[in-house]
């Protein structure tokens, strides 16, 4: 009652400046928690699911392409390897139709300063089947068919020269 009062008497800039007061104490959600602090830094890498670490399925293993542009914490670009780790996942990431081997690109966040998870998932998506990653070995240029014998060396090593099968002399 006392708010419709004030709404009444005051000057419709008062009004306004009341409006825009009370909509950004609502937008803030007035729980009291502290909003999370902004990322130090965003990453977007591909990788391979290896494994969930618990039935929730909230932290996976992945086994993650290099990331070379990876910051410490006093902001050097120092890199990171291609590695396996564990990730935690944001709330609401779901894993929903993924299983250890699909192939994955994930956004992750690192917030040095956090007082729970410095690194944690905000996006997972499954890739197509077949793609190829960072840590595969390079595609072989010509399959190779165990059904069929290895052709016999036509030179011996230390000439350039064809072999040339010579007969017992009969003397």
């Amino acid at each position: 009652m006392l708010e419709f009062r004030i709404m009444r008497s005051s000057s419709p800039l008062r009004r306004l400046a009341l409006a825009v007061l009370t909509s950004t104490l609502a937008a803030c959600g007035g729980s009291g928690d502290p909003a999370p602090a902004a990322p130090d830094a965003t990453y977007r890498v591909r990788g391979e699911l290896v494994r969930f670490t618990d039935a929730g399925r909230r932290e996976v293993f992945i086994r993650h392409e290099a990331i070379p542009d990876f910051r410490s914490e006093a902001g050097a670009v120092v890199g990171m390897e291609a590695m396996t780790m564990p990730f935690p996942l944001a709330s609401g990431v779901s894993t929903e139709g993924l299983a250890a081997g699909d192939r994955v690109e994930f956004v992750f966040e690192v917030r040095w300063r956090a007082s729970s998870e410095p690194m944690a998932i905000t996006s997972l998506e499954k890739l197509p089947a077949g793609t190829r990653l960072g840590f595969d070995p390079p595609p072989s240029e010509e399959p190779i068919d165990a059904t069929e014998p290895a052709a016999a060396p036509t030179t011996d090593a230390t000439s350039t020269e064809p072999l040339q099968s010579v007969e017992p002399s009969s003397q």
